[in-house]
């Protein structure tokens, strides 16, 4: 369906208005200065005459009727006997005010003068007045319709370009979210339209990008996590044969395999540089929990002792509640660390207690600094026995973060220190949440 559109004399109609007052101010000023010229009413002026003449000897102004137009009776020698209105005593100043002159004749003889004033006068500046008095009516005529005239054009187009312009600094900041008041009635509506789809587009777009970004960072993190294990396995075996070489005196089996363990040394590097980039984007490690067998734990453990380090391993059969991929993951780490860090054998054991299973991986290590212990599941923290070794110091950080995201959680602590007494071993303990009970980090944080 077509859109409205405003009509287009709308952007006319002030000047359609403003041209009428105009010319019919023009009409009134001429009308009001089309003035007919003096026309003294003889009849009238006869009749003061006669009067003036009737009772000249006791002239005064009770002989002259109420109605009279303004005159002047003026004797023989100047002097002014009745006024009425403003006096004119001479002919000089009758013909300053166009006043019309009339002899006064007493027995055939002139005494006097009658000066009658003429209207005209009078009649211009009542004109005037009336040309005064339109032409204020009509300024403020035209002033209102200026006025309505910008507030029109200020609502209806400069409103509606602030508008876009606080809306295209929002969109220049990345706020795509701010809303955009859209009026299709006014001039601008259209155009406000496709500012608001462009805007649309660009959150989509943004949007794409960010998932785009989350599953490539996803993809790292899961490599780094997923490559550290055939990779640790591959050093054990290449360690194991450097030993029996070795011992055997095979010098030329002992350089390759030394060339082996570094350039196996020079991928885990690698490996933590590339997992350290996507470490950042942790939280888009997808993790779906599934119910499993407490048990499964001893095969994930199994598979994570590459360096055959494991002695006994004690699961308190239970249904716990997991990822088994994350889970395998936190195996690797933890019993990477052991092998690494601590010393032959670590030793699993586990109690049930109310609804949590708590698992606890135990080597015979020096363990490590008593103020370290705290600090050890720590972004990129290392602790002070690490030296000389490769590490990125992610393997608790991310297991911690991981057990978290499952309901449970991950601990770290010395064995058998006290006081000053120096560390017998050290221990990761891991904390599951049975079948049933709610996964909520938050609730299981508070254990």
């Amino acid at each position: 369906m077509k859109r409205p559109r405003p009509a287009r004399w709308l952007g006319w109609w002030p000047v359609l208005a403003i041209w009428p007052a105009v010319v019919v101010a023009g009409l009134v000023v001429v009308r009001s200065a089309q003035v007919d010229p003096p026309a003294p009413d003889v009849v009238v002026a006869n009749e003061l005459v006669q009067r003036a003449s009737a009772h000249w000897v006791g002239l005064t102004r009770a002989d002259f009727p109420a109605t009279a137009p303004d005159f002047t009776v003026v004797d023989a020698a100047g002097r002014v006997r009745v006024a009425h209105g403003m006096p004119v005593d001479s002919d000089l100043a009758a013909m300053r005010v166009r006043a019309a002159a009339f002899d006064i004749v007493v027995a055939g003889a002139p005494v006097g003068r009658l000066y009658v004033a003429d209207p005209w006068l009078d009649r211009v500046r009542a004109a005037a007045e009336d040309r005064i008095r339109w032409a204020v009516c009509l300024l403020g005529l035209v002033g209102l319709i200026v006025t309505v005239w910008w507030w029109w054009l200020h609502r209806r187009i400069v409103r509606p370009f602030r508008d876009l312009e606080d809306f295209a600094e929002d969109v220049a900041r990345g706020t795509l979210d701010a809303p955009l008041r859209m009026d299709r009635g006014h001039v601008f509506g259209a155009f406000t339209e496709s500012f608001d789809i462009l805007r649309t587009e660009l959150a989509r777009s943004r949007d794409r990008e960010r998932t785009a970004r989350e599953d490539r960072h996803t993809l790292v993190a899961q490599l780094g996590h997923d490559i550290r294990t055939p990779l640790a396995s591959l050093e054990a075996g290449a360690e194991l044969a450097r030993l029996t070489a070795v011992a055997r005196g095979e010098a030329d089996l002992v350089a390759r395999l030394d060339l082996i363990l570094d350039k196996s040394h020079h991928i885990d590097h690698l490996v933590g540089e590339l997992f350290r980039a996507g470490a950042d984007e942790l939280a888009a490690l997808p993790i779906t929990l599934t119910e499993l067998p407490s048990t499964d734990l001893v095969a994930m453990f199994v598979r994570s002792d590459t360096a055959a380090a494991l002695g006994t391993c004690d699961i308190v059969p239970a249904m716990v509640v997991g990822d088994p991929l994350r889970l395998q993951q936190v195996a690797d780490n933890v019993l990477g660390n052991a092998a690494k860090y601590g010393r032959a054998p670590v030793t699993v054991t586990s109690v049930l207690v109310d609804d949590l299973l708590h698992v606890r991986l135990e080597d015979c290590g020096p363990g490590v600094p008593a103020g370290e212990v705290d600090q050890l599941c720590r972004k990129h923290f290392r602790g002070s026995n690490t030296a000389g070794r490769p590490g990125q110091g992610l393997g608790l950080y991310t297991s911690s973060w991981l057990m978290e995201r499952m309901g449970g959680a991950l601990s770290c602590e010395n064995v058998g220190a006290s006081g000053d007494s120096a560390a017998r071993g050290f221990a990761v303990v891991l904390t599951l949440a049975c079948a049933g009970r709610s996964t909520d980090p938050r609730e299981s944080s508070s254990h």
